[in-house]
């Protein structure tokens, strides 16, 4: 409690405050002594106040402080009903009256806890840091995040039509697996759109299948590592999950035993999730007065939000800013636009470990926010820490500056696209 002091706390500071008086303060003791030597001699002979019990300086410093006491456990007891935690029933009656919350029937902790709880969730604010804390506080469950037809190709699969693959149409084959033997697959190039898919998702014609198909990851096109794999027996929707650490180019589902005659696929979606807001920033005055853009970054994607977690911010700064702190139509959230740069680097070194400093490499660009700029010298240091003697970067030549223009609404942020040391 701010005020709270024991009365025999409050005594003896008076007391003390009592018994440290003098007639003269220290510093013109020195002054007093060569100017007025007569009362000089007196100072040396005064005694210190007696504040023992009973004497008149006691019973004046046990009233003070008794007042004392009394006020301040008056204050304490004001300052508590400011808070729902502390405040008696009259004065939370009066928080609940200010919330809207109804009483009827709930006891003093039960409305104490329901008014807390509201209270930590009513963000007051709107200040740019407000809008920061708000924006990376959303998150949205698994998207579907399905690759171009274009860029799926088929290796074996019988009737295979990649259109059909991901055109949300659940009646029209997507392949079949009809006298189709083991390891055929689909291959998937994301190019500088990385993704770290989490689930996926395949929709059967009928029961019964009894083909396994494995899903797998790279980032090279040759060392493939396996995220999951799935059995799609029931008609219609066959789902199964798993984690990854990081996003990656190439993505491959493997038919990894052979079946003649059985249901086929009719679609498959590629979800990606839960997808959070990794970092965010607000620009003030993007499209004039009374505007400003949160543009965010995403945990997926190489940072590219997609526009569920775009809305869900939105809704989110819209539900928390107060009404004075700007127009619906001044609210812009956007992402990050995907500047991709190609990194080269040479240098000598017997113990360099170069497919490390290729994975390093590629873990600092996927850390860079909106704006922030490409340091070739960073390049070199992450080489020179895994073991090279010297490195220089050659691509790219300079650093790169993204670009951050409010008024067009672009947002640059760098992502490395093919990382290689000569």
């Amino acid at each position: 409690m701010m005020f709270s002091k024991d009365y025999n706390e409050i005594l003896n500071e008076i007391l003390t405050l009592y018994k440290n008086m003098t007639p003269i303060e220290q510093l013109d003791v020195i002054k007093l002594k060569a100017e007025r030597p007569d009362i000089y001699a007196q100072y040396l002979t005064q005694s210190r106040p007696d504040t023992s019990v009973g004497t008149i300086l006691f019973m004046r410093a046990a009233c003070q402080a008794s007042m004392e006491y009394g006020i301040r456990k008056t204050a304490d007891k004001i300052v508590d009903q400011f808070f729902v935690e502390t405040a008696v029933r009259r004065y939370l009656e009066q928080h609940a009256s200010d919330y809207g919350v109804t009483t009827i029937g709930k006891t003093d902790s039960v409305l104490s806890q329901e008014l807390a709880e509201l209270k930590r969730g009513r963000k007051m604010g709107g200040n740019r840091y407000d809008y920061i804390e708000w924006a990376k506080s959303v998150s949205v469950d698994y998207v579907v995040a399905n690759p171009a037809s274009n860029i799926i190709i088929n290796t074996g699969f019988a009737e295979f039509d990649a259109a059909a693959v991901v055109d949300s149409n659940t009646i029209v084959k997507a392949w079949s697996t009809d006298s189709v033997i083991a390891g055929a697959n689909i291959h998937v190039n994301l190019d500088t759109i990385r993704r770290a898919y989490t689930k996926i998702r395949l929709y059967m014609s009928g029961a019964g299948s009894t083909t396994t198909y494995e899903i797998s990851y790279s980032d090279n096109d040759l060392d493939w590592t396996v995220a999951g794999t799935i059995t799609p027996s029931l008609a219609g929707w066959n789902e199964t999950a798993w984690t990854v650490s990081a996003s990656h180019r190439y993505w491959k589902i493997t038919l990894t035993n052979a079946m003649e005659i059985g249901p086929y696929v009719t679609e498959m979606e590629l979800w990606e999730g839960p997808e959070t807001v990794s970092d965010a920033d607000v620009f003030k005055l993007a499209q004039g007065e009374g505007t400003f853009d949160i543009v965010i970054t995403s945990n997926l994607a190489r940072g590219i939000a997609t526009q569920d977690l775009m809305d869900a911010v939105y809704e989110k700064v819209s539900d928390s800013r107060t009404v004075c702190s700007g127009f619906e139509w001044g609210l812009r959230v956007l992402t990050g636009e995907l500047l991709s740069q190609d990194i080269v680097l040479s240098g000598i070194g017997s113990n360099w470990d170069k497919g490390q400093t290729i994975d390093d490499i590629i873990a600092y660009t996927d850390l860079l926010t909106i704006g922030q700029t490409l340091y070739r010298s960073q390049l070199e240091s992450i080489a020179v820490q895994n073991g090279a003697d010297s490195a220089s970067v050659v691509v790219p030549a300079t650093d790169i500056v993204p670009v951050v223009n409010t008024t067009s609404g672009i947002y640059q942020v760098i992502r490395s696209d093919a990382v290689s040391i000569l």
